[in-house]
């Protein structure tokens, strides 16, 4: 069998159980577990650059079946058709065209979408230039994400598994075209059966790579055995990712994987 040609960066997992709650992010973790209870729907999350701001809103996402995109990404999107999703949530809102900005404000708040604000700071440190906008965000609940605490960094040293170098390149190639196989062909009711490929292909996503041991946490072992993927958001892309999925439950993947469609049968779909 010929091994997929892959290129094996290390990959951070996103997953529920890699969430490490420690006092740091305890209050931020309970606030997103609490939706739908947040006062008018929404709530601005902050906190310094790789706290797990961003893992928050992708399990926050994933869990309500709402759209999550980059603040730089607003101004190209429809605020009315973002607003009749279930939830919206903003990355790098700081990095949002104002306007834009406030119309999804706006939009959610007639539609009774979720809004997730997600940024470094708290919107009373924004420089915001337009007045209503700054009201709005500063009528939100905020709640904030600390610096990792000594307890938070014992546990991420301790969630490392160590050495896979016993396993034989027979049984990596073979592991790796069983989630390539369950990646592209494995679906229930015409989509994938992978809760995190609906979520990314619904959004417009393309499935870009597989890599090998590329969680190898013990989460990520009992999960997948260490294989974690990479999906890729190209905004001249997205619209036509978006309606190919979501009209025939296509798989819209690089083209490394096309290869392997002809020689994988391990999976019925």
């Amino acid at each position: 069998m010929t091994q997929l040609a892959i290129d094996l960066p290390f990959q951070p997992a996103l997953g529920a159980a890699d969430f490490l709650v420690s006092e740091c992010n305890r209050a931020a973790f309970a606030w997103v577990e609490r939706w739908p209870d947040w006062p008018g729907r929404a709530l601005v999350l902050h906190g310094p650059a790789k706290c797990g701001k961003s893992h928050l809103a992708r399990l926050w996402a994933a869990r309500i079946g709402a759209r999550l995109l980059s603040g730089s990404a607003l101004a190209a999107l429809s605020p009315p058709e973002l607003a009749a999703l279930p939830g919206v949530a903003i990355d790098d809102a700081d990095a949002a065209a104002e306007r834009a900005l406030l119309h999804v404000h706006n939009c959610c708040r007639e539609t009774g979408s979720g809004l997730l604000i997600v940024a470094r700071e708290p919107p009373s440190r924004w420089l915001i230039a337009l007045p209503d906008l700054a009201s709005r965000l500063r009528a939100m609940p905020v709640v904030g994400i600390e610096p990792p605490d000594d307890a938070l960094l014992a546990s991420l040293n301790d969630a490392t598994v160590p050495d896979v170098a016993g396993v034989s390149p027979a049984l990596r190639a073979e592991i790796t075209s069983h989630g390539v196989e369950y990646l592209l062909r494995v679906k229930r009711n015409g989509f994938p059966l992978d809760s995190v490929a609906r979520f990314h292909l619904a959004n417009g996503a393309r499935l870009e790579r597989l890599n090998w041991m590329g969680d190898p946490s013990k989460a990520g072992i009992r999960r997948s055995l260490g294989l974690m993927v990479n999906y890729v958001y190209r905004l001249a892309d997205v619209e036509r990712n978006h309606e190919a999925y979501a009209r025939h439950g296509k798989v819209v993947a690089a083209p490394r994987f096309g290869k392997a469609k002809s020689r994988l049968a391990f999976w019925k779909s």
